[in-house]
C-alpha cells in the first residue's frame, strides 16, 4: 500500500481524495516580492484547500502529509534556482492551525530546504506566511530579503527589529 495519495494533475497542481472523503486541492501560483531597489521579483506561491470543510473529530492521515510533501520536493527538484511562497488562507480562521501543521510537517522532512517565517507579530494578526528556498540557490539571500521586505511593505507600521530573522527553520 502506498503512503501517497494518487494525484490527479490540474490547471494549477493536484488533486487527490483522502480515505475520509475529503477532496485536496494543492496549487501553486505567482507573487511578486520587492526587492531593496523597489523592483518586482515574480516568486511560486504554494497553497492547500478541501472540500468539503470538517468537524472537529477529524482523524489524522499521515498520507495527506506525505502526498503534500511529495508535491513540495517534487517542486524544488524541477526549480532548484526558485524559491517558494506558503500562504495560509484564513479566511475559515484556520490559517493559524494551518500554519503550525505547515511548520511541523517540515521539520520531519529530510530534504535541504530551509524556510524563512513572516514574524510572531504578524501572526497575531491572522498573517501566516513562509518563505522555502534551497540552501544552495544561488539567489538565496536576494529572495530571502525581498520576501521580508515585502512583508514590512504590507505591515509599514512595523519595524523590522519587532520580527527579525528569528525563526528560521533548516531542513537538511
Amino acid at each position: 500500500m502506498s503512503n501517497l495519495y494518487n494525484l490527479t494533475p490540474t490547471k494549477d497542481g493536484y488533486n487527490f481524495t483522502s480515505v475520509s472523503g475529503l477532496t485536496y486541492s494543492l496549487y501553486f501560483g505567482c507573487h511578486y516580492l520587492k526587492d531593496d531597489n523597489g523592483k518586482d521579483i515574480k516568486a511560486a506561491s504554494f497553497g492547500f484547500s478541501h472540500e468539503p470543510p470538517v468537524g472537529r473529530d477529524r482523524k489524522y492521515d499521515g498520507k495527506i502529509k506525505n502526498t503534500i510533501q511529495y508535491v513540495i520536493l517534487e517542486f524544488f527538484q524541477n526549480n532548484p534556482d526558485t524559491g517558494l511562497i506558503f500562504v495560509c488562507n484564513n479566511k475559515d480562521r484556520y490559517g493559524r492551525h494551518r500554519y503550525i501543521t505547515f511548520s511541523k510537517w517540515f521539520k520531519e522532512v529530510d530534504a535541504p530546504i530551509e524556510k524563512f517565517d513572516c514574524g510572531e507579530i504578524h501572526t497575531k494578526d491572522g498573517f501566516y506566511t513562509s518563505f522555502l528556498v534551497r540552501p544552495d540557490n544561488p539567489l538565496k539571500e536576494y529572495y530571502v530579503d525581498a520576501f521580508y521586505l515585502t512583508i514590512y511593505e504590507y505591515f509599514p507600521g512595523i519595524s523590522q527589529s519587532e520580527f527579525e530573522l528569528s525563526d528560521i527553520i533548516s531542513f537538511q
